[in-house]
């Protein structure tokens, strides 16, 4: 499946109310970000958008950095932080820094998971697509 095909899919699961139903109805209690009745979520997100230098932009972050941040949310007694790591910008086939993000955004879900016990919701945005011969020529914590 080529990315197009992927976008297109994504977008009618998205608009389908009796699809999302259906997914979320065989989902089991607490899989895939939902809460259970009683749990209320408190989050934050974390927009990895803009190109600012070190540390005001989170994309440019350490791992000791994401656990900072997770244990200052965790302190404030936050359950929740939503991502968006700006996936969509990531060219086809990626480049060395785009396979160290993904590394690092795994590692980093994981700590969310073990070390805070929190829920990590991920964000994407289906009309954004590099142009790839563009996105090849910066690595990606300088990528507009």
């Amino acid at each position: 499946m080529n990315r197009r095909e992927f976008l297109e899919l994504s977008a009618a699961a998205g608009t389908d109310a009796l699809l999302s139903q259906k997914l979320s109805a065989e989902l089991p209690a607490g899989a895939a970000g939902t809460a259970s009745s009683d749990q209320k979520l408190i989050g934050m997100y974390v927009h990895e958008g803009w190109v600012y230098n070190h540390p005001y932009a989170s994309r440019t972050w350490t791992d000791e950095n994401w656990r900072g941040y997770f244990d200052g949310l965790h302190r404030l007694g936050c359950n929740l932080v939503s991502i968006w790591p700006q996936l969509e910008t990531m060219p086809s086939p990626l480049t060395a820094s785009d396979r160290a993000t993904l590394d690092q955004h795994r590692r980093i879900i994981d700590m969310a998971h073990r070390e805070f016990d929190m829920k990590v919701w991920i964000v994407l945005c289906p009309n954004i697509v590099p142009v790839d011969d563009y996105a090849r020529r910066m690595t990606f914590e300088r990528r507009p």
